[in-house]
Order: structure tokens, then C-alpha cells, then sequence
């Protein structure tokens, strides 16, 4: 049996917490509820216990449920779900993960320099490739998100983050489609195995922590192909989180187990806590609260000896 430390206990409390502040975001408690934590209280990355109501799903959820998206209702994309087929939904996905997931942690997490709503106006790939190929204002966003290392662009383009959007992503979505149409649902790791597999014989490095998460929005809006219950790779921050929590080194899918066992969750959504509980354990404060006093975005973590985020020192020292 697996040894829990200290840190496990307070990663518990920090979900329930955090799974509260979820209920309040979705109207099913009061807009004022709070959970006596100054930091989650405040600041609204600390608030989501499912990958799907993170801030980098935004705009998959407002494309794909449109007037019905739970946390930005979004008429205007209503159409979508009828008028696209997989293919164009999987590369829609993919153009998402690659460019950052619009992710800023600030007030427009999830949106930061995001192409996907003009491209949501298009039914074809040509319009769409076309569009990103003759786009003149920035289109990643790294806060948070590695930017892959793309490959030296060829003389049509300027870049090889265009390239890659506009050439090679369509032959990846392609052939992982013929690969998993041709199988029962797969789990989260034969799908990354795979698409990663698929990437590397094109002659592009894999993006193994692009395309994880591009398999885990499948598993999210087509659960008919990926498994959403199977197990998933952990990033670098996931690990150092499940460390903490227990004694024993690695065995991270055994550690991923208890978790799920106790709280009723699922790996791909624990997966995304265990990364935000690391932020939350540090005090981590993104911009665009520096204005708030040290009182205002302090955590109320059990641990109080664990290490501070450079962020955090800044407004404790000039508080």
C-alpha cells in the first residue's frame, strides 16, 4: 500500500475546495460562495476540478456547446456540432493545443490570441488553412504552454509554427482518423502513442505534451474513440505533485489510482488539479493581480514550510 504524506491531505482539502468554486461557477451554488482561501477565493485559476471548465478549454467548450457552453454561452457557434465533421473537429482541437490554448492565467485565460473564432465562420479546410496562412497578428500564446519546437519553415512561410498548422497538422488528423475508425475506443496512452508515432514518421519531433492533451479533448468530446475513464501521461508538474503526496518514488499510475478512488475522479481531469495544486502550494500569482495586498492572495495550505513562488514574495515584500 501506497504511504501518503502530509501533502496528501492537504491536496484533498485544496480539491474539495476548488470543486466548490466549480459549483459556483456553473450556478449551482450561490455567486458569492467562497471557501475561506484568500488566494482561490481571488484569484480564478484555483477553481476547477474538470479539465473541461478549465480556462484552456475555453474555447473548445464555446465552439462545441455554443448557447449551451457552461461557463460562456456562445449562440454564435450553435451551428458548429451539425455543420462540422470529425475531421474538421479534430483539427480545430489541434490547432488549439498547438498554439497555446489560448492560455494567459489572467483575465483572458483560455482566449489570449486565439484564431478559433474566425476560423469557426469557415466549413473546409481550405478556408481555414488560408486564413492562418495570411494571419498577421499573433496566434500562440506560451503562459503556461510549452510552444513546440517547430521544424525551419520552407520558403512559403515565414514560420514553422504556420507551416506546421497549415500543412502538416491536416495529414496528422488524417491519419490518426483512419487509424482509431478502424478500432473499438482506445485509451488516452495507445491514442498519444500513436498520434505521437504518426507525427515522428512525417519528420516532425512528437509534441508529446501538445498532442496528450489534443487525445485527452477526444476523450472529452468523443468518448466513442478514447476512453475518458483509461489512464494518461503525467507532465513534469503532475509528477512533482504526486511525489509530495506520497512516500514512494514513480509508480505513477498506482499513485493516480488512489486519488481516483477517492475522490470519484477521473485521471485526465487529476491529472490538470495535480498541476494547478503545485501553483496553489507555492502561492503562485499570475499577473494581472499584483494590485492585491499579500492578506488578499495568501493560501491557506496546510503546508506552511513549502517553498514560495518568486510572484508571491513580490507582493509579501511590498506589503
Amino acid at each position: 500500500m501506497l504511504k501518503k504524506t502530509l501533502y496528501y491531505f492537504d491536496f484533498i482539502e485544496y480539491y474539495m475546495k476548488a470543486k466548490k468554486l466549480q459549483q459556483r461557477n456553473l450556478g449551482l451554488l450561490p455567486e458569492h460562495t467562497k471557501v475561506d482561501d484568500p488566494l482561490m477565493d481571488n484569484i480564478t485559476i484555483y477553481d476547477t476540478v474538470n479539465r473541461r471548465y478549465a480556462g484552456f478549454s475555453n474555447m473548445l467548450e464555446d465552439l462545441w456547446y455554443g448557447s449551451k457552453s457552461p461557463k460562456n454561452p456562445s449562440p454564435q457557434f450553435d451551428d458548429l456540432r451539425d455543420k462540422w465533421d470529425e475531421k474538421l473537429w479534430l483539427y480545430i482541437f489541434l490547432v488549439h493545443r498547438t498554439t497555446g490554448s489560448g492560455a494567459s492565467f489572467s483575465k483572458d485565460h483560455g482566449y489570449r490570441n486565439t484564431c478559433l473564432p474566425q476560423l469557426a465562420k469557415m466549413d473546409n479546410f481550405y478556408g481555414m488553412k488560408n486564413y492562418i496562412y495570411y494571419y498577421d497578428r499573433p496566434i500562440f500564446t506560451s503562459i503556461g504552454n510549452q510552444i513546440p519546437p517547430f521544424n525551419k519553415p520552407d520558403v512559403r512561410y515565414q514560420t514553422g509554427g504556420k507551416m506546421y498548422l497549415c500543412e502538416v497538422a491536416p495529414v496528422i488528423v488524417d491519419k490518426f482518423l483512419s487509424w482509431i475508425r478502424g478500432r473499438n475506443t482506445v485509451t488516452i496512452q495507445e491514442g498519444v502513442d500513436k498520434i505521437c508515432a504518426i507525427q515522428k514518421r512525417e519528420g516532425w519531433k512528437q509534441f508529446h505534451f501538445v498532442l496528450t492533451a489534443f487525445i485527452m479533448d477526444l476523450a472529452e468530446y468523443y468518448p466513442e474513440h478514447v476512453d475518458p475513464d483509461s489512464m494518461c501521461y503525467y507532465g513534469k508538474n503532475a509528477k512533482e505533485c504526486m511525489d509530495l503526496l506520497f512516500r514512494e518514488p514513480k509508480n505513477y499510475d498506482e499513485k493516480m489510482m488512489v486519488l481516483c478512488n477517492h475522490l470519484g475522479a477521473r485521471p485526465y481531469d487529476l491529472e490538470d488539479v495535480l498541476c494547478d495544486y503545485i501553483r496553489y502550494v507555492e502561492n503562485y500569482i499570475p499577473k494581472g493581480y499584483e494590485h492585491l495586498r499579500a492578506d488578499q492572495v495568501k493560501n491557506n495550505s496546510a503546508m506552511r514550510n513549502h517553498p514560495k513562488h518568486q510572484s508571491w514574495q513580490k507582493i509579501a515584500t511590498r506589503s
